[in-house]
């Protein structure tokens, strides 16, 4: 029997890792509404093969967004609110997954506005995650 081998996907995505530092102290200004909290990462880019970065960025917490289950915090990333593919730079803070609630809805929550915060900021590496 001959078998085609075939190349496995290991694209990822590159994003700003949140220091746990920075991740807690934006807890005790901006408690978490929900049960899942998150607040992992800020989305650079995605669909990127495996590679090493060595940037780290300014991030300044510029809003927040909530709503019915999920929660966002507005980002700008060394002075852009928006990433490269036009989207809004954002953390997803918290959300509620018995609601059915996914990352991934962060970005159409805060589409439809978010309220201004006392700006937080901190430094954030950039990684490569799969």
């Amino acid at each position: 029997m001959n078998m085609k081998l075939t190349e496995v996907n290991r694209n990822g995505y590159l994003a700003f890792e949140v220091p746990e530092n920075a991740r807690l102290a934006l807890a005790k200004l901006l408690p978490p509404k929900y049960p899942d909290f998150i607040g992992h990462h800020i989305t650079e880019q995605f669909g990127v093969p495996p590679s090493e970065q060595s940037r780290v960025a300014k991030i300044k917490v510029v809003g927040h967004a909530e709503e019915d289950g999920l929660e966002a915090l507005v980002v700008e990333v060394d002075g852009e609110l928006h990433r490269p593919d036009g989207k809004t730079y954002h953390i997803t803070w918290s959300l509620d997954r018995s609601k059915g609630k996914k990352p991934a809805m962060s970005n159409a929550l805060i589409q439809q506005g978010f309220e201004t915060v006392p700006v937080y900021q901190f430094s954030a590496p950039l990684k490569f995650f799969q």
